[in-house]
């Protein structure tokens, strides 16, 4: 997993493996290479694929108590220790990768995201964000109906990747020994406690914002012999020196903190009209339903918690600022080396699954499959990915039936033909395409898509096993 995880980590330039439809070839790319290598110690092993839509709607919120999550199959959801170091049958120890030269690492040298300044050796998770546990669901039936219903691939992988994916990533990999514990504050306002939910779920993209803008700062350098997490950190120095621990910080000082960051901003603070400013109002990281906005008296725009006292929405707004300007420790599945935590191989081939039916059956027969252009390298139809010499007779042939060089990259192209389902040199099937524990859901969007549609196009169930959750050579 080691090399896999550098590889998924990629660089700090936009990422050829998400944000674009090469999303959906490089995950299937990448579950063929650790196939063909599980495969040199056993030519029978073939990675599985975890339909985590059935485990929404047998366990809701939770959803750790799926049989995914125990010892003997991934480890616990929040391994018993303090660490987080998955543990279990099979993965205890897991070891995350070392390399000071890697553009991509945290001042221990460690390969996860750089404001993770975990020292831990070892692949982490924990089911909580921020000492609040995650009640929130995985992805389920309502999510995959929404994406059976898409009729492009630029649609399909929109949906996949933002809607079926989501943050799956984040509330497995959780946070945990934050500064700000979202679970205390939830303690003291269980009022709040969905809004600090919301909160946790996007709390990468919250730090994301302030190291990006340059408040946050981060050692370059920690000493895994003698620092711990308490002595090397990330912090935001300006917020240090106006928020002593009476709560110096003004409203104001933090609302224009917010500005700068992009964490809570107008495009314009003055505006003509109540509706110019809350038209102008952006929230990227806390839903807008939580905020009332104000036009004022002298033109500019304001906003507040919906609900909210004076003394409560400072209150809050301190301790976003705060929660913003200090990490915690992130699980390995937040990171970019999401990879590194084992849980992530079955999950991805799901979406695989999903395209492999749309390509199979005929009420798909008018997809379009039309492939953008798009600026980010790796992304594009033509482009090159990081991949090669993932088929047993790669020198008899390309993606495009021309002889091949056993070290030549494949680009989106031969990859896009290489995953099709009816390909002869495919190595692995799917067992079923078995959708019949979302059949509710996906007859309420059928309802709601043929009502809108002329053409009246649906999705129907033609395959009622038992499924089976497997992925199998041919």
């Amino acid at each position: 997993l080691v090399y896999e995880t550098v590889k998924h980590v990629h660089g700090l330039s936009c990422s050829p493996f998400h944000g674009g439809l090469s999303f959906l070839t490089a995950h299937a790319a990448f579950t063929l290479e650790l196939d063909r290598a599980l495969q040199t110690i056993d030519p029978t092993v073939v990675t599985p694929y975890w339909d985590f839509t059935i485990d929404s709607e047998e366990h809701g919120v939770d959803w750790d108590e799926s049989v995914v999550f125990s010892h003997d199959w991934f480890g616990a959801a929040t391994p018993p220790n303090p660490s987080r170091q998955i543990s279990g049958t099979y993965f205890n120890e897991t070891p995350v990768p070392v390399s000071c030269e890697f553009e991509v690492h945290n001042a221990y040298c460690r390969v996860t995201d750089q404001r993770n300044e975990d020292p831990s050796p070892f692949a982490t998770r924990a089911h909580e964000l921020c000492g609040l546990r995650t009640d929130v669901r995985l992805p389920g039936c309502a999510e995959l109906a929404e994406c059976l219903q898409v009729k492009s691939l630029v649609d399909l992988h929109s949906c996949a990747e933002d809607v079926l994916h989501g943050n799956m990533h984040t509330v497995i990999g959780g946070f945990w020994d934050c500064p700000y514990d979202l679970g205390q504050l939830s303690d003291e306002h269980p009022e709040w406690k969905e809004l600090l939910l919301s909160v946790g779920t996007r709390s990468i993209n919250i730090w994301q914002a302030t190291y990006g803008s340059k408040h946050l700062k981060c050692p370059s350098t920690c000493d895994s012999g003698a620092d711990t997490w308490q002595t090397c950190h990330c912090h935001c120095p300006a917020f240090d020196l106006v928020s002593p621990q009476d709560g110096g910080a003004t409203v104001d000082w933090i609302k224009g903190f917010f500005n700068e960051t992009k964490i809570l901003f107008f495009e314009d603070w003055h505006a003509g009209s109540r509706f110019e400013c809350e038209s102008g109002f952006n929230s990227p990281y806390v839903y807008k339903k939580y905020f009332d906005i104000q036009h004022k008296d002298d033109g500019k725009c304001d906003y507040s918690l919906r609900g909210f006292d004076n003394d409560e929405n400072k209150e809050f707004l301190h301790f976003l600022a705060g929660y913003a300007c200090s990490p915690g420790k992130v699980g390995s599945m937040s990171t970019g080396g999401s990879s590194n935590d084992p849980i992530f191989w079955p999950i991805h081939p799901s979406f695989d699954r999903l395209w492999s039916y749309m390509r199979l059956s005929p009420e798909y027969a008018g997809f379009d499959n039309g492939w953008p252009g798009d600026k980010c390298a790796g992304r594009s139809y033509e482009d090159l990915m990081p991949f090669r010499a993932l088929q047993d007779d790669e020198a008899a042939m390309d993606g495009a039936g021309n002889a091949s060089d056993p070290d030549h990259f494949y680009s989106n192209r031969e990859l896009f033909k290489m995953f099709s389902p009816e390909s002869s040199r495919l190595q692995y099937i799917y067992d079923d395409f078995d959708f019949s524990h979302c059949s509710d859901a996906i007859e309420a969007s059928n309802s709601a898509n043929s009502s809108s549609d002329e053409e009246g196009e649906v999705f129907t169930l033609d395959n009622r096993k038992k499924p089976t959750r497997a992925r199998r050579l041919r």
